[in-house]
């Protein structure tokens, strides 16, 4: 997403520079190709904060646009302590400002306090859900601050899906594996459509602490020929492996906007999605895709079933997706509305 936005207000010629507090790693090589300056501070250590402390005073930045809890605190308050002429923007990806599974978790509820606390220092939060918007007003956040910014991606690096075999259909899911994404909720789902007599193939794709065990369950229940889980896709593979699917499945618990959704959207994927927040903004049930309630393999089985036994309304609900992410979730739409969000923030101080 970051690389999207800087590459088009590059191209706009609008001044833009990236830092994060990590080494340079593939992302870095890809803005400077595109000619905007990266900084890699290299650590989130007081070294880190430290060269970025250096970096925010000596560019004196009309606007910083920060992600992630600790790149986050440390810009407001850095920009507010030096009394930078700098407005600070907070962005929000998921349901907050740091990844947590749990958002009853004592490390959740403190982080709330804490954004709560220091919301002041904060001239808007760039939500990329109505969801995280509305979680984000529930603790107390001023709403004047708050900005829906739709993810976007380009419909044109998605080609429409040419699936391998109709006899077989593939079932793909490209997610970490963590406990909210609920891989096992699929796998017990892919059972039920073996147990149906449903002939699939299914790849999950992705890494993480669940993937030994949601791949110990699947040998278990006796899906070892028919469910792969091939470890984490670099983006071409990802891509071509989007380009083969029949249909893709998301059964978390909760998402921001997952990206992973609207390119299966644009790739002409019938996709079947948990309704919860962010996946239930872009998965219109019934008409860009299917809904299920989180935590139900029996219903996400039914979901799959119906779209593989039905492809005439996959098609249908597939050409809708597509024609959605072409006119409300593309790289033009979210860095028009960056803009009008930068131009009000700035307007406003």
């Amino acid at each position: 997403m970051v690389v999207r936005l800087a590459k088009e207000l590059h191209r706009r010629n609008i001044a833009c520079e990236v830092a994060t507090l990590a080494p340079a790693g593939p992302i870095a090589g890809m803005l400077a190709e595109a000619g905007v300056p990266v900084h890699s501070l290299g650590s989130k250590s007081p070294r880190g904060i430290w060269g970025l402390a250096r970096l925010l005073y000596r560019g004196r930045y009309d606007v910083v646009n920060a992600y992630g809890f600790t790149a986050s605190m440390a810009a407001r308050v850095i920009i507010r302590t030096l009394k930078l002429p700098t407005a600070v923007v907070c962005g929000v990806q998921g349901l907050h400002v740091t990844e947590v599974e749990n958002m009853d978790a004592a490390k959740s509820r403190f982080v709330a306090w804490l954004e709560k606390a220091t919301s002041p220092l904060v001239d808007s939060y760039d939500c990329n859900s109505p969801g995280a918007l509305n979680f984000l007003a529930a603790l107390g956040i001023d709403r004047d601050k708050l900005a829906y910014v739709p993810m976007g991606i380009d419909p044109a690096d998605w080609s429409i899906a040419e699936p391998l075999s109709q006899a077989a259909p593939t079932i793909l899911s490209l997610a970490r594996f963590v406990p909210r994404k609920r891989h096992m909720d699929l796998v017990d789902a892919l059972h039920l459509l073996h147990q149906e007599g449903i002939p699939f193939n299914a790849i999950l794709a992705g890494d993480g602490p669940t993937r030994e065990a949601a791949k110990a369950r699947a040998e278990r229940l006796g899906l070892t020929g028919s469910v792969v889980f091939p470890g984490a896709l670099s983006p071409a593979e990802a891509k071509n492996a989007m380009g083969r699917a029949s249909l893709f499945c998301l059964p978390s618990t909760w998402e921001g906007t997952p990206t992973v959704v609207l390119e299966a959207m644009a790739s002409g994927v019938p996709v079947v999605g948990t309704d919860v927040n962010g996946t239930s903004d872009l998965v219109i049930h019934g008409e860009t895709g299917l809904l299920v309630p989180p935590k139900r393999p029996d219903a996400l089985a039914r979901a799959l079933s119906f779209l593989v036994k039905d492809p005439a309304a996959a098609k249908r609900q597939a050409r809708a997706a597509r024609a959605l992410v072409a006119s409300d979730y593309t790289v033009e739409v979210m860095v028009d509305e960056k803009l009008k969000l930068y131009d009000a923030v700035l307007s406003r101080a």
